[in-house]
């Protein structure tokens, strides 16, 4: 049975290119499971921990498979805030996995295919 979980991975901005960053920045790459009236809230409150956040983007979704819950996959840039700070109980009271396969690949959409694979999993 799938359950609502949280899996995420996060990256300092001296990583990537876009000098307009503030090199303390950070980038959260986010899977939600849950029912999808539940993953607005959620992502809501991360965003208020983060605040401000420079940018989002739902990079992919959808349903599980048998299962009431859906999943959305996020990139969310935040500039000030460190993501060890974040208080992940405040958000959401279930699993959260730090994933480091939801870390960013040089190859165009490898992460999205992670992405599937791991829902595949669940559906299965």
């Amino acid at each position: 049975m799938t359950r609502p979980q949280i899996r995420y991975w996060t990256d300092s901005q001296s990583q990537h290119d876009d000098s307009s960053w503030n090199p303390d920045g950070h980038t959260i790459n986010l899977l939600i499971v849950n029912r999808e009236d539940k993953i607005p809230g959620i992502l809501q409150k991360l965003y208020e921990q983060l605040a401000p956040v420079q940018s989002k983007l739902q990079r992919t979704s959808g349903r599980i498979q048998n299962s009431e819950l859906s999943y959305q996959f996020h990139t969310i840039h935040a500039r000030n805030s460190h993501p060890d700070d974040i208080k992940w109980p405040s958000i959401f009271r279930g699993k959260i996995t730090k994933d480091r396969e939801l870390r960013e690949r040089s190859k165009k959409d490898t992460l999205e295919i992670y992405v599937d694979s791991h829902i595949q999993q669940l559906s299965s």
